[in-house]
């Protein structure tokens, strides 16, 4: 192989590693907020809980 060829597999070897690092970006970032958005459900739902069972026990 001359040494342009190996240039240009090098350069598109690169390329797919940037493509590949930003999918991995992208899906981290979704699970990210998604994983996010159900730890507040859970806390929230902790919450009524434990004011739900207060208020049955104060009455």
């Amino acid at each position: 192989m001359n040494s342009n060829s190996v240039v240009l597999i090098q350069i598109f070897g690169d390329l797919i590693y940037l493509i590949d690092a930003y999918l991995y970006l992208e899906c981290w970032q979704r699970d990210k907020i998604e994983f996010d958005v159900n730890t507040e459900q859970q806390s929230l739902n902790n919450f009524y809980l434990e004011k739900l069972h207060y208020d049955t026990d104060t009455k």
